[in-house]
């Protein structure tokens, strides 16, 4: 098996409901003294992909949206991604999978919500996911945590090959244990951001509702994800 072959089975492994998006190594984050995009990538993957300013995972990372809805069209397009090479000639690519809901371990739903696919990046930008909570969070934090990393892939500039190299902190490739506690952990960054579990969302949507505010495009995928109407209609 080859190298696309390798990275076309990873994407197919992933869960359908996660959202996926590629970000393009710069070589200028953290850059080694020999230059290489390659290795910068593999401490991104170790450390978590660092973000600078303002706009979360937005700001760096192209989405392509939920994997469900993946023709041969998205897996093309993220084999084919390309931002920039180094002074060597090589390029490097991160995978990102975020998943789309969670249980904690006293069985209590929590909503993170999906990207919606974009054209490169879509910063300050609702319709695409900017009021997402991980959005949000990693605007705080100013780094995605590495277990949403699939990993990283990399070749030469004007060549056709790859090479993928899986990060095994993934959360899609943890165990059911590992993925519970990092779970719960991930609860208490979600609270500094306001949002709680679905219902306790879906309350807040009906003081949205009430009192006549906007709708955010986390709200809308919240209702639509519990099949959910505001009991008070606003008049118009």
């Amino acid at each position: 098996m080859n190298m696309i072959e390798e990275l076309i089975k990873v994407l197919d492994s992933i869960d359908g409901s996660y959202s996926v998006g590629v970000h393009g190594v710069t070589g200028m984050q953290n850059m080694p003294v020999d230059g290489s995009s390659i290795e910068v990538a593999k401490k991104i993957t170790e450390s978590g992909l660092e973000t600078k300013g303002w706009g979360g995972i937005l700001s760096n990372t192209c989405m392509f949206g939920q994997k469900k809805n993946f023709t041969t069209k998205e897996y093309r397009k993220i084999i084919d991604y390309y931002y920039t090479n180094d002074s060597n000639s090589q390029f490097a690519n991160i995978l990102v999978a975020v998943p789309e809901s969670f249980q904690d371990r006293e069985g209590k739903q929590y909503f993170l919500g999906h990207f919606n696919p974009t054209t490169q990046f879509a910063k300050g930008l609702d319709e695409a996911g900017d009021s997402l909570p991980l959005n949000k969070i990693v605007d705080e934090d100013k780094c995605l945590p590495k277990e949403f990393i699939v990993g990283y892939y990399y070749g030469t500039f004007n060549t056709s090959e790859i090479t993928f190299v899986p990060n095994p902190d993934f959360i899609g490739f943890r165990s059911k244990e590992e993925q519970d506690a990092f779970f719960e952990q991930l609860k208490g960054k979600l609270e500094k951001v306001g949002v709680k579990d679905v219902q306790d969302g879906l309350i807040d949507i009906e003081f949205t509702h009430r009192f006549g505010w906007k709708i955010t495009e986390y709200q809308k995928q919240l209702m639509e994800f519990m099949n959910y109407q505001p009991t008070y209609e606003v008049k118009k």
